[in-house]
This record gives C-alpha cells, structure tokens and sequence, in this order.
C-alpha cells in the first residue's frame, strides 16, 4: 500500500519540484501512517508541517517556493520579492522565500507570508510550474517591500518585455483599491511618466468626461458649471447635476500632489460640501484609461441621490 501510495506520487513530486503536500498524499489514497512510514524509511523529509520532500531531490530555491506555497495552503502563490525574482526583474535575485496566501498567515521560518483576499483570475499565473502573481500584480506588490528607485526599474522591465503594460497596470492599481495601498502613489507617478502625456489641456479632458458619461446613458450634466452662495463665486466644476447637486472634478496627479494643491482642493470641497454638494474626484487617466470606473461610481452615486430625492 505505502509503496503505491509512493510510486503514485512520483509524477506530482516531479511536477512540484520535489515537494508533495498532506492533502495530496490522502487523495492518493495514502494516511497519516502511510506519511510516518515513509518518513521512517527516509524516502521523505518534513519540509514544513503538513509538507514533504522526496529524499534525493535537490534543495532548490524553486522546491522550497513549492512547499512554502503547499503549506500556505490552497490559493497561496509566490509573491513580492520571490515573484520578481522568478519574473527576473532587475534588483531581485533567487533566495527568498515570500507568499501571499488567503489563509490567516502562519510562523513559517524562512518563509514570509502576506494575507490578501486578491489572489484570482488575473492576479495569478504560473511560472516554472508554480503559481505565482502575475507581472502586473508583482510591480503593484513590490511597493510595499522595495523602494521607488528599484520599483521602478523593475517597472521598466517588465514594460520593455511586454511583461504588462501602462494603461492595463493603472487600470488594475484601480481595482486593488491603489490610492491608499503602500507604494501606489509613487506608482502613478512612473505611471504617468510613461503615457506620454504629463497632462491633458481641462477642454479635452472635459470632452472626453463628457463624452464616456453621455455614451453610458448618463445624460443631464453640465460642463463648467459655476457654483456660487449666495451670489458669492464659490467654484468652476468640470461637470455637475445641479438638480442633484453632484459635482465632478478631473484632476491631474502630478498637479495634485503638493500639499499646497491638496490644501486648496480640500477647502473648496468643504465649503460645496457644507452647501450639501456631492463632489466625485477622478483623475484624467481615470478618464482615458479606466472608464468604466467612472461611469460605475458617477452611476452609483446619481442612484443614490435620485432615490433619496
């Protein structure tokens, strides 16, 4: 039995770089005596709790990623450093042991574990036979363990490997929720750099705001809409439902960083707040790169506000 067990699980120690996990070993028909067994006749090593080496296969870097990723359990993928190491992006070499896993993080040695619920569809792939976050989601990751500088390099890249791509990578910065993830602020900023464009002039961005609200059948907004209390001027917004008193900005990132600009925008949207306006701020490459964002949160909002009304 223990010797089927053994020659069953040969192909899957194989296909996992030496490395078999507990789960596997019971659906191979094999039991918790089997594993003891085997581990008394040194035909398998502990590689972790719950994970097994096959005696004689080399202690790689590339076996102790397999079992890292069968002890972190099912989802788990190579992630951060490790996975700009396997992707070769430049500043990270083979040797760390790094996984993201959905499970509540465990104490694992060697191994450094990071907790996310992220980990599907796009987000993974693999690379010699182990499942690890994709190029896009590996730079977007690297921003919490590398600094700017080696980000950067590392996005540079994978741009010039058609590894991934500017407006994809804005697009799923957006969707991790980038604006208050480590690392993301600096990201946009390469980001930016790397459209081609610093900025847009406000008429085109206006037009084209414009243009992805009326083709979405959001229909009834004004653009340049002046604000006022009171006959005071209070504000010029790039587009609003005054009817609603929603508002929209379109906000350049680069000329919306210095904590002069920041300080600015903040008190004229306190004072439209206190007059019970409802301010949606996008940045233009939200316009030009992730639309249906846009359309999904200006939509959201104008549904709110109808049935409140």
């Amino acid at each position: 039995m223990a010797s089927q067990v053994h020659l069953s699980l040969i192909p899957i120690f194989e296909d996992q770089n030496g490395a078999v996990s507990r789960g596997q070993v019971l659906a191979a028909g094999g039991s918790d005596r089997v594993i003891a067994a085997h581990l008394a006749a040194g035909r398998w090593t502990t590689l972790h709790p719950g994970t097994y080496g096959l005696a004689g296969s080399p202690d790689s870097w590339l076996r102790r990623l397999s079992a890292a990723c069968l002890w972190a359990g099912p989802g788990a993928a190579v992630s951060h450093n490790s996975a700009a190491a396997l992707w070769e992006l430049p500043g990270f070499e083979p040797g760390p042991v790094e996984v993201s896993t959905a499970r509540r993080p465990r104490p694992g040695g060697l191994v450094k574990t990071h907790r996310t619920t992220e980990l599907s569809g796009l987000q993974v792939t693999y690379r010699h036979g182990l499942p690890v976050t994709a190029p896009h989601r590996t730079i977007i990751d690297l921003g919490r363990v590398a600094t700017p500088p080696v980000v950067e390099a590392a996005l540079d890249a994978g741009l010039c490997r058609g590894l991934t791509s500017v407006p994809f990578l804005w697009r799923q910065l957006n969707q991790l929720g980038g604006r208050g993830r480590p690392g993301a602020a600096a990201l946009r900023l390469m980001l930016v750099d790397r459209m081609g464009l610093s900025h847009h002039a406000e008429s085109v961005s206006e037009t084209r705001l414009a243009r992805v609200l009326t083709q979405a059948g959001l229909s009834g907004g004004h653009k340049q809409f002046e604000l006022s209390d009171q006959g005071e001027f209070v504000a010029r917004v790039d587009y609003a439902w005054p009817d609603l008193k929603l508002a929209i900005e379109v906000d350049s990132w680069r000329f919306h960083t210095s904590k002069a600009a920041r300080r600015r925008d903040a008190t004229r949207q306190n004072r439209m707040e206190l007059l019970g306006w409802t301010v949606l701020r996008f940045f233009w490459e939200d316009i030009f790169y992730d639309p249906r964002l846009v359309v999904g949160q200006v939509r959201a909002t104008l549904h709110a506000l109808r049935r409140a009304a």
